[in-house]
């Protein structure tokens, strides 16, 4: 009689082999999925801060540099230097388009309507008194979002 050697794997051993490697298949692949979600949040928040950090700059730059202003809205008129009559006081338009852009225009440049930052929601301008300009920014981008308020001072007040 001769003896027959089986070397190869059962159905069964097949079956549990190919259930274990798709458990860890799909444990693997929820861990990377976890992972890409959270540097997609993570991306979202950092692009924001740094939308916000661009507004703020060029506020607290335009605003604290200016001799007076007045505002409307959406609109500020900064005031040069007092002692020169003969200037003219630049105009800043800002325009927050439908599609979430917020527009600068500086009118005694004349450079047109140029971008200054995208994902805001909403813009406002106030002034508590004289000296100051407050403002708002939310800005909103995925699940994720930044609030930016700000009250900037006027250097060269009288």
């Amino acid at each position: 009689m001769t003896k027959i050697d089986n070397k190869g794997l059962t159905l069964v051993e097949m079956i549990i082999a190919l259930g274990m490697t798709s458990f860890v298949m799909v444990l693997v692949f929820s861990i990377l999925l976890g992972n890409i979600r959270n540097n997609n949040r993570i991306d979202n928040s950092n692009e924001l801060q740094y939308q916000a950090q661009v507004i703020s700059n060029f506020l607290n730059t335009e605003i604290s540099q200016a001799y007076g202003f007045d505002y409307d809205d959406q609109e500020i008129i900064l005031k040069d230097n007092d002692d020169d009559p003969g200037t003219t006081s630049p105009k800043i338009k800002f325009t927050l388009e439908a599609n979430n852009t917020l527009y600068v225009e500086k009118t005694v440049i004349g450079t047109g309507k140029v971008p200054l930052a995208e994902d805001v929601v909403s813009f406002n301008l106030t002034s508590p008194d004289n000296n100051n300009i407050r403002y708002e920014v939310v800005l909103e981008r995925g699940d994720s979002s930044y609030n930016l308020i700000n009250v900037v001072y006027m250097r060269n007040m009288n």
